[in-house]
């Protein structure tokens, strides 16, 4: 079943009150991915994945999270097992990813969903993300 979100765990906000900050540029793109219409155009491609995926099934990994975890492996040129890698071992990567002390999704998780996302998709996603970008200077 297509999961939207997992529920935001207390704990891991005290735990990273610990660690670094998030970098100013991650927390930007935070920011950006936080709008709605650019999550429902990744969501949509998603919920094709089989006619019942929405309703029927094991639950998936977050639409949410792989939308974050997507965008860190384009943002920092990872290959699909490095950006599994960096997730797993950040706790800043896992907070911007919403991932939480959820497990992190394995390489080909990623690359299947990924898959899923159509060219379009992907034009119409660029293109809301510059009329963010322009609307926040």
């Amino acid at each position: 079943m297509l999961q939207d979100r997992y529920e935001t765990d207390n704990i891991f906000e005290n735990i990273l009150k610990l660690t670094n900050e998030m970098d100013p540029v991650l927390a930007e793109i935070d920011r950006l991915l936080d709008d709605e219409e650019l999550y429902q155009l990744i969501r949509n491609d998603l919920a094709q994945r089989f006619p019942q995926t929405e309703v029927t099934g094991r639950n998936s990994t977050p639409v949410e999270v792989l939308l974050r975890i997507l965008a860190v492996k384009r943002l920092y040129q990872l290959s699909y097992e490095q950006t599994e890698y960096q997730v797993r071992d950040s706790l800043v990567l896992r907070q911007f990813c919403r991932v939480y002390l959820q497990d992190v999704p394995d390489d080909t998780t990623l690359i299947r969903w990924a898959g899923l996302i159509q060219p379009k998709t992907l034009e119409q996603f660029n293109q809301r993300v510059t009329q963010l970008a322009t609307q926040l200077k």
